[in-house]
C-alpha cells in the first residue's frame, strides 16, 4: 500500500526534524567537549556506543513520534538491542544514527555528526546531517535541493576525476 504525502506535509516533516536535530546539538557537544568520553563496545572493537548516542536517539525518536505518530523508527542503538530487525515499509520511516562516527567522537576528532533520514514508500525524501563541532547542518528534501545552514548548495560540475577532490576513510577496512 503506497503512502500519499503532500507538499505541505513534507514541509512539516522537514521543518520539525531539522529543529529536533539542531536541538540535539548541545547534548552532542556535552560529550564531545569532555576531556574523556566513556563508551562501551557493542559487537566488535570498532563498534562503539556512548551514553550520548542513546540520549540523542531517545530525544529524536520521542520527538519525531510525538510530532508524527504515523511514523516508524529505525534507529541504530535500538537495532543493536533488537532481536528482529524492522522491515522498511511504505509508511513514513525515520532512519536515525544519533552519532555517526562514534569512533571519531570519543577520540575528539570533529568528523562526526547526527544523521537522520526519512523514507516514504521506501524512498528517501529528506535527510539531515548535523556536525555540531563545526556548526554545519546539511539538509535536503525532495524537490527543494540541498542546504548548508539554510543556504542552498550544489555539487560541482567537475567531470574529470583528476579535477575532483575526493575524501575517504579507511578505518573500517579490517
Amino acid at each position: 500500500m503506497s503512502y500519499k504525502i503532500g507538499e505541505e506535509k513534507l514541509r512539516e516533516y522537514y521543518q520539525i526534524s531539522v529543529d529536533l536535530v539542531r536541538k540535539c546539538g548541545p547534548l552532542f557537544l556535552a560529550g564531545f567537549q569532555k576531556p574523556k568520553t566513556d563508551y562501551e563496545i557493542k559487537s566488535a572493537f570498532y563498534d562503539l556506543v556512548t551514553v550520548y548516542d542513546r540520549q540523542i536517539e531517545a530525544t529524536l525518536s520521542e520527538g519525531l513520534l510525538k510530532a508524527f505518530p504515523e511514523s516508524k523508527i529505525i534507529a541504530e542503538e535500538a537495532l543493536a538491542e533488537a532481536k528482529n530487525y524492522p522491515e522498511l515499509t511504505d509508511d513514513p520511516t525515520w532512519i536515525i544514527d544519533p552519532i555517526d562516527g562514534t569512533n571519531n567522537y570519543v577520540r575528539k576528532i570533529p568528523h562526526c555528526c547526527i544523521s537522520v533520514g526519512l523514507a516514504i514508500n521506501k524512498e528517501l525524501v529528506l535527510g539531515i546531517v548535523y556536525n555540531p563541532p563545526a556548526n554545519e547542518l546539511y539538509s535536503a528534501w525532495q524537490g527543494h535541493g540541498a542546504f548548508l545552514n539554510g543556504q542552498p548548495i550544489e555539487a560541482s560540475n567537475v567531470k574529470e576525476i583528476n579535477q575532483a577532490v575526493v575524501g575517504y576513510e579507511i578505518s573500517l577496512i579490517r
